[in-house]
């Protein structure tokens, strides 16, 4: 069996350029719309920024996850964009590219791309609110501390630690990424409504499994009871589940959204 059947560079390439162009006034709208989003966002964060204190990290790193998390909902939770009614539809399957190159399109453009987009859009955007912030004559001078490209991570000290945030978010961009496959209508509110369901479906499951294994232990109806030991110095055994899960739930979902759009090739 060719490969070419899967993946051919030049074809891809064709209908990269393709999607650039046919969605380039789309992405320069969002693009637009996130940088006056995060100038308000960080414009809002320093004027209710006590003064005496200053603008410390623990107020940068929740900004830039907060904000990154919407945007990333958004822009990842909208891919397929021709998926959602039927004369798109049709003419986005019959697209001379394979259902891989379509799918590995999305996946670079919304996650890959959009996340480093993001990133380094947001150090810069802070660093210009704050340069138009304190060009304004306030009452009292609000002291900013001076963040990099890494203080979003900088408390993640340990290896493990790291890998399983960066792991965790790559899995919730993937899950976005097949709800926006899955669904044809209302994608994003449906994945946004799946995603709940099963956080509430497995802290369900968590509830009725302590009930049943640790009765005594568990007085409470929504009581969860989880026996935690260290697997090692800085390592218990509820992280390493969570740990796992995260990791792993990406394994499941990108195959899921393949196959989702092979079936709607067919």
């Amino acid at each position: 069996m060719s490969i070419q059947k899967y993946f051919s560079p030049q074809r891809f390439i064709n209908y990269f350029k393709y999607d650039l162009r046919l969605n380039v006034k789309t992405y320069l709208f969002f693009c637009v719309g996130i940088a006056i989003i995060l100038f308000c966002a960080n414009f809002f964060a320093l004027n209710q920024t006590s003064t005496s204190r200053g603008f410390l990290k623990r107020d940068y790193q929740p900004l830039f996850f907060v904000t990154f998390t919407l945007c990333s909902i958004v822009a990842i939770g909208t891919s397929f964009p021709s998926l959602r009614n039927k004369k798109d539809s049709s003419h986005y399957l019959l697209l001379p590219a394979s259902v891989f190159e379509k799918f590995l399109t999305q996946f670079l453009i919304r996650i890959v791309v959009f996340t480093a987009f993001f990133y380094i859009l947001f150090w810069l955007e802070f660093k210009f609110t704050t340069a138009i912030y304190q060009s304004i004559e306030w009452k009292n001078t609000l002291t900013v501390k001076s963040f990099d490209l890494a203080t979003p991570f900088s408390d993640l000290t340990r290896t493990l630690d790291l890998l399983a945030v960066l792991f965790g978010i790559f899995s919730i961009a993937t899950f976005l990424l097949m709800g926006a496959a899955y669904f044809k209508k209302y994608a994003l509110f449906k994945t946004i409504l799946a995603f709940g369901l099963l956080i509430g479906l497995f802290f369900l499951t968590m509830v009725v499994g302590s009930h049943m294994f640790y009765p005594e232990k568990t007085q409470e109806f929504f009581s969860i009871k989880i026996d935690t030991y260290k697997i090692s110095e800085n390592l218990h055994n509820v992280q390493m589940y969570i740990y796992i899960v995260v990791t792993a739930a990406s394994l499941f979902f990108l195959p899921i959204t393949y196959f989702k759009l092979k079936e709607k090739q067919v």
